[in-house]
């Protein structure tokens, strides 16, 4: 999120009193972000271990290739940005931090919120075309073409990211950045998911309907009533796993919300709001910190959601396998 230093005006006293507030919030987030920076990368690691080891089991899809680089960006993000900003709010020195590192960081926070957002969106896409269209899902939902999509992804947010250093004026860009990515994406996200939920039902429904209608017609059954579902084990088992796929997305999508909503607020805060003092701004920078934290909270718990829902559909297809 684009960061706001409040004036150095050492001759008020408030200034000395806002200016020791802001340091203070400033050195208590750097040992945050140290120790958050450990904690996001040893779980992104032990994400990637797994998915390393899955890469020959059946659940191995294009919709991976979402997973795969939303825990390779939340493991840069623990790599690179949560050091860098760490070292730099542990540091007394303000305007050599100003100056020599978050020219070249500042940027990185809204880069990868930027990236995490589309990469959910186009993985609730891709589940929503497995649901609904599942025949145009295998002929041209491909690997390949989702690792150019997923290139694509970052090559857009990198791209959108380094303008900030063009002659392009910052408010334009916070202008575009408030209202794309901040306001125009997460509502597309949402909407996106509710259609999925729908479209899961009616799929569900339709399919339950025809797997009674071909059992009756293959074993004479009288009534629809006394259909028992343990007949349809196989059809039982993958409606499991793709409710389970629903949970893991709709984890993905709150976590993500309630990880980015203080950021996005913020942001249409610096946008629409004129501050005229340095109180104004250096509660302005204060919340932007404090949200800024929260959203790096969002890189540390991404990999557990991947990892208990894969946990929940191995012991799914472990249950299918005992019962058959």
């Amino acid at each position: 999120m684009p960061l706001i230093i409040p004036d150095d005006d050492p001759a008020e006293g408030n200034t000395i009193h806002t200016l020791s507030v802001f340091l203070v919030v400033r050195f208590v987030s750097g040992v945050f972000l140290g120790v958050l920076a450990v904690m996001t990368i040893t779980a992104n690691i032990a994400l990637l271990v797994t998915l390393w080891r899955r890469r020959k089991r059946p659940l191995k899809t294009p919709t991976m290739i979402f997973i795969l680089a939303i825990a390779v960006a939340d493991l840069t993000t623990g790599l690179v940005v949560e050091p860098a900003f760490s070292y730099c709010y542990i540091s007394s020195d303000l305007n050599t931090c100003r100056e020599d590192i978050m020219e070249l960081v500042q940027f990185l926070p809204r880069l990868f919120v930027n990236s995490s957002f589309l990469l959910v969106l186009f993985l609730t896409w891709c589940h929503f075309l497995a649901v609904a269209r599942p025949h145009f899902y295998k002929d041209h939902v491909t690997k390949t073409r989702v690792t150019a999509l997923v290139f694509g992804i970052f090559v857009y947010t990198l791209s959108f990211s380094f303008l900030q250093f063009s002659r392009i004026s910052k408010n334009v860009l916070l202008l575009i950045d408030v209202s794309l990515h901040a306001t125009l994406i997460p509502s597309v996200l949402m909407m996106s998911y509710i259609a999925i939920l729908l479209s899961l039902r009616k799929h569900m429904r339709d399919r339950n309907v025809i797997l009674f209608r071909r059992h009756r017609g293959e074993a004479n059954i009288g009534s629809e009533n006394s259909v028992d579902v343990q007949m349809f084990p196989s059809a039982n088992t993958e409606s499991a796993v793709e409710r389970q796929f629903m949970k893991m997305n709709l984890s993905l999508v709150i976590l993500l919300f309630i990880c980015a909503l203080p950021a996005i607020i913020t942001m249409h805060m610096a946008f629409n709001t004129k501050l005229s003092t340095v109180e104004e701004q250096t509660t302005l920078a204060v919340a932007q910190k404090i949200a800024d934290d929260i959203l790096f909270v969002n890189f540390l718990l991404e990999p557990f959601v991947f990892s208990w829902n894969f946990g929940k559909i191995g012991k799914i297809r472990v249950a299918m396998l005992i019962r058959n």
